[in-house]
């Protein structure tokens, strides 16, 4: 994929009142200590939940598998904000600061 259409799903567009929505094109979308962190997650009703968040100015990702619905069921994640997670606020303490 080139760098400018990358770029293009990862910027958050703009609601009617020209406030940022929480999301690009299927990617939700934040900064966190001035970067942009890039995520989504997933949840089953069999029980199984995903998150992935990449910072890619640092060129890091993070991907967590579970075998439950603890990754995400516990959490807003749907809200639009990735630090009421404690996996993604503990990834992000360490590496993106």
């Amino acid at each position: 994929m080139r760098p400018t259409t990358l770029a293009l799903a990862w910027t958050a567009p703009l609601n009617r009142n020209g406030q940022p929505l929480p999301h690009g094109l299927g990617w939700f979308v934040q900064t966190y200590n001035g970067e942009p962190i890039v995520w989504q997650f997933g949840v089953s009703d069999s029980g199984s939940s995903s998150m992935i968040l990449t910072a890619p100015f640092r060129g890091l990702t993070l991907i967590l598998l579970a075998n439950s619905s603890g990754l995400a069921r516990p959490f807003s994640l749907a809200a639009g904000d990735l630090t009421v997670s404690p996996f993604a606020r503990l990834f992000l303490s360490i590496f993106v600061r």
